[in-house]
């Protein structure tokens, strides 16, 4: 109850505050109207009483003071209005000291009515407005602020003689002031201003004075208000409702209703109201406790005689829970034992799955039962592709069975056989079991299978390609060394005004062309990369970009856009840069001839690591690699063509229009001999991507070789032995030897050699590693070291270097040369062989 006393006092105490705020408030605003009206009225009566004095002065002892006396004998303190007004007022001032009555001038005789910049302000307001007699407001006077009351002294006839023309005025007025300040002064100009000032101070002192008083006043009202507002409300109110809560704090811990007192309360308010509908209230509930004491009874005899007929039912039934426990158990067992997935479909929804189908598809039993099983598919055709085909399946045959792909938890997909059966066989409403065998594995290993033995046809395919390839290559190598190599010989003799001159020369670039078609034939064969160097393959695109080589592709093509991206961070690789450079050139070649008019390549290089093999069109195991990549928009390749993309002569172009046929099975010969990687990304009319995968070298890149002169693998009479058995060959080197410097001489087999460094010695001999018959290079130079420990040997080939070349190599053999010969290059083998 003090509770509601502090609410209602609070409640009326904030009343009573905000309303005396308010009224003080008013009090406030009409207490200060009411002194600043006082003291205007009171600096009203100072400034009437000054002008009054004025006015008598002008009007009546002036004018008497001119007749009696005449104006030479006149006192200025006698007929001057404003020292009279001044000796009124000092001693008024004397009484009043706050008081400031002031003659304000701009050109005054007394400097202490000189005008500040606020009466000047005045004189010129009340210039500018004629009619306007008075001003009232605050202004600042010596820096402090005053109430006051100005009248402007307008200039009159009377007041010339004294502030006109200096030569009609008083000798005793110039005498005593000049002839200056004052003079000159027309009629009703605003000589001055006449002030009465209250200091703001007094004013703010009254008023505080005043104020103070009326709220204390009114504080002391208030309280003795909210006190008896306290008194009233604890009498009228508080009392009797702690009188009625006593009476219900005491009914509610009652152990009997019948005994409950009622409440006494006096009055015909609502309080008494209260009193009286709980006086009701415990009569009717007495009433209704003995009722419901008798009900009680009859309900428990109810319920006693029920109870026994439930333990009977309870018993039958125990007795039946425990023979379906029994089945459901076996079922159970059944259902966990099974290594297959098993669950209950109602309705496609999971009502029953077993521990397998859960651990194979990574949820818990009870993140699938309730649930649909359009979950576990990866989208909503096959969802209902599988529903049909098993309906379908089911209503001919009593049993259904599918394949199908689910989606486990972690995001896999898996592979899966479902067989389903009706729990009622001509119900299916009544649900389906169903079978989940997860045949990913099998699949997995059936592609596999496919995979590899698709890889396994095109590697025999094009191993057996380059097996015809290099016999090929080694019959036309030896063929084509007399049109190489002899041209050159010729061209150092004949004068380049010659008329032979440049059709040697033809037969020479017609030579290299035919070299350039024998040493595809090679890649082919992968018996060509001839030497490998550690480089970077942004310097071979940068070089294949500026050659004549691709020039020729952008005129053939000159709609085409080729783009180059470089990864500037690109790492190296080991490698033969004329092979990848070829390369590059074919798969561009291929990327424009796709495209029918205007179309975009794009070549890129990256680095990229391959964190788990890629199964493309080849199988790309994990590793560092450069990745070379070459994209055009132009028609595609057909899942059809992709396969036989890399045999020779295969192609969906007019044979004999672009290049040789070989460009694609040199891309694959390259690659191979790189040990690198091929993936294509192909589909008719949306273009192709091929991407060639090198393995990281962590080398440095070597520079590129310096231009040799002649002069620099000229001999200088060394014996050189030429072994080998084609004479073509033999003719052509020891004439490039002889010319460079050298003594020659030649046989044609491994046997003849032996035979001849037995009975002769030589400084150099250059030993053909293919000899038919008789003994090969290997072979031969075995035996010469038996014969001649030390005998310095260049290897000599047609083909790259093989496994018996690095034998021989192994065994001291120095220096490979490949054929068909050069000039510089022989030249340079045999000068570096010397200084071994």
């Amino acid at each position: 109850m003090a509770k509601l006393t502090t609410k209602l006092v609070v409640t009326i105490g904030a009343a009573a505050i905000f309303f005396s705020g308010f009224l003080f408030h008013q009090i406030y605003n009409y207490t200060q109207l009411k002194v600043k009206e006082l003291v205007q009225q009171q600096a009203s009566l100072v400034l009437e009483l000054d002008l009054a004095v004025r006015e008598y002065v002008a009007t009546k002892i002036r004018p008497d003071m001119f007749q009696n006396e005449g104006s030479e004998q006149i006192i200025p303190k006698t007929i001057s209005t404003s020292c009279v007004a001044w000796s009124v007022f000092d001693d008024i001032q004397n009484e009043f000291p706050d008081l400031v009555i002031k003659l304000s001038t701009e050109n005054p005789r007394n400097l202490k009515n000189k005008a500040g910049p606020e009466e000047r302000e005045l004189i010129r307001k009340f210039t500018d407005n004629p009619g306007m007699k008075r001003w009232q407001g605050e202004i600042t006077l010596d820096g402090k602020p005053y109430l006051a009351i100005v009248s402007p002294l307008r200039m009159q006839q009377s007041c010339l003689l004294c502030h006109g023309d200096p030569a009609d005025a008083p000798a005793v007025l110039i005498d005593r002031y000049g002839s200056v300040a004052g003079f000159h002064m027309p009629v009703d100009k605003i000589a001055g201003l006449d002030t009465v000032a209250i200091p703001m101070a007094r004013i703010i002192e009254m008023f505080r004075d005043q104020f103070l008083s009326a709220t204390a006043v009114g504080i002391v009202g208030l309280l003795g208000f909210l006190l008896s507002i306290a008194l009233i409300v604890k009498g009228l109110i508080i009392n009797r409702l702690k009188h009625i809560v006593s009476n219900l704090q005491d009914a509610a811990g009652h152990p009997d209703y019948h005994t409950i007192q009622h409440i006494d309360i006096k009055g015909d308010d609502e309080i008494a109201e209260i009193a009286t509908g709980y006086n009701a209230l415990t009569k009717k509930l007495s009433g209704l406790y003995v009722s419901l004491e008798d009900q009680v009874a009859q309900r428990t005899a109810d319920l006693e005689e029920k109870n026994i007929e439930l333990k009977n039912e309870v018993a039958n039934r125990v007795s039946i829970q425990a023979s379906l426990e029994n089945r459901e158990a076996t079922l159970n067992a059944i259902f966990r034992a099974v290594p297959t997935g098993i669950g209950m479909l109602s309705d496609r929804v999971f009502m029953q799955v077993n521990e397998k189908l859960c651990s194979m598809l990574g949820y818990s039993p009870e993140e699938l039962l309730g649930r649909s099983a359009r979950m576990l598919y990866v989208d909503e055709e096959e969802y209902q592709r599988v529903g049909r085909t098993k309906y379908e399946q089911i209503k001919k045959h009593g049993t259904g069975s599918v394949e199908t792909v689910w989606s486990c938890k972690d995001g896999r997909l898996i592979d899966v056989l479902l067989s389903s059966t009706p729990v009622v066989q001509t119900d299916l409403a009544k649900g389906v079991t169903f079978t989940a065998l997860d045949i990913t594995s099998q699949k997995l290993a059936a592609e596999e299978k496919k995979y590899l033995e698709q890889k396994l046809i095109r590697s025999q395919k094009m191993e057996a390609l380059g097996l015809l390839a290099g016999g090929v290559a080694h019959d036309l190598n030896n063929v084509l060394s007399g049109i190489v190599s002899y041209p050159e010989l010729i061209l150092m003799e004949l004068p380049k005004d010659s008329p032979l001159y440049k059709s040697i020369g033809v037969i020479q670039e017609s030579g290299q062309k035919a070299e350039a078609i024998v040493q595809d034939l090679l890649t082919l064969a992968r018996r060509g990369v001839t030497r490998t160097e550690v480089l970077n393959l942004n310097t071979v695109l940068k070089s294949y970009i500026n050659s004549p080589e691709h020039e020729n592709i952008h005129r053939n093509f000159p709609e085409i856009e080729v783009v180059v991206r470089y990864d500037a961070a690109l790492l190296n690789i080991s490698g033969s840069s004329v092979h990848l450079r070829k390369t590059i050139m074919n798969l561009v070649i291929n990327a424009a001839e796709a495209i029918d008019e205007r179309g975009k390549i794009e070549i890129t290089t990256e680095n990229r690591y391959v964190d788990r093999p890629i199964k493309g069109y080849e199988e790309v195991v994990a590793g560092d690699y450069i990745v070379l990549s070459v994209r055009d928009n132009g028609i595609g390749i057909a899942e059809a063509d992709l396969q036989h993309i890399f045999e020779p002569f295969y192609t969906k172009k007019i044979m004999g229009r672009s290049g040789t046929g070989l460009g694609m099975s040199v891309v694959w010969g390259t690659v191979q001999d790189h040990s690198g990687y091929i993936n294509i990304t192909s589909a008719p009319e949306k273009g192709t991507i091929f991407e060639l995968f090198f393995p990281v070298s962590r080398d440095k890149e070597q520079r590129e070789a310096l231009k040799i002169e002649l002069n620099d693998y000229l001999g200088n009479n060394e014996q050189i032995l030429i072994v080998d058995d084609d004479a073509t060959q033999r003719q052509i080197g020891s004439a490039m030897l002889r010319k460079l410097g050298y003594r020659v001489a030649c046989v044609s087999g491994g046997e003849e050699a032996v035979e001849y460094l037995k009975n002769h010695s030589v400084s150099l001999v250059i030993l053909d590693m293919i000899m038919d018959p008789g003994i090969d290079g290997l072979e031969t130079y075995r035996r010469i070291v038996q014969i001649r420990p030390g005998q310095k040997t260049l290897i000599a080939s047609g083909f790259s270097e093989s496994d018996r070349l690095k034998e021989a190599q192994h065994l001291g053999a120095g220096e490979y040369v490949k054929k068909p010969y050069s000039l510089e290059r022989i030249g340079m083998a045999v000068k570096n062989g010397l200084r071994k």
